[in-house]
């Protein structure tokens, strides 16, 4: 029990502070007058990241495990897109940083499911 707590410990807290940085990286994006509109294609890879990451994360406070398949479902999805269009997944491993707590609700609910 003890174990499971700090999973969930840990996913809140990461999970902030990738809320955080998504929601920074969204506003100042959004501020700047020099940057474009995004393209038809571009605002579908935002719904898969940041914001349908982001949403997953918001519902994981309340429902661990439908919160984090969400998040990993658009990661996922937005990877396949990036490599659609481009040829080639995105860089770093950024995209998976900010995506981690989504595995450790994914973890928090496995490990809770099967204890009940």
């Amino acid at each position: 029990m003890e174990q499971t707590s700090m999973i969930l410990r840990i996913a809140k807290i990461w999970s902030v502070i990738s809320m955080g940085f998504i929601l920074v990286f969204m506003v100042g994006y959004g501020l700047d007058p020099n940057e474009p509109l995004p393209t038809p294609r571009e605002w579908f890879e935002l719904g898969l990241f940041p914001i349908g990451v982001l949403v997953g994360m918001i519902l994981s406070w309340k429902h661990a495990g439908a919160g984090a398949l969400i998040s990993i479902v658009c990661l996922v999805s937005f990877y396949f897109v990036e490599y659609a269009f481009k040829g080639r997944f995105p860089g770093g491993p950024y995209f998976l940083i900010v995506t981690a707590p989504a595995f450790f609700f994914l973890a928090y609910s496995t490990m809770t499911h099967k204890q009940s």
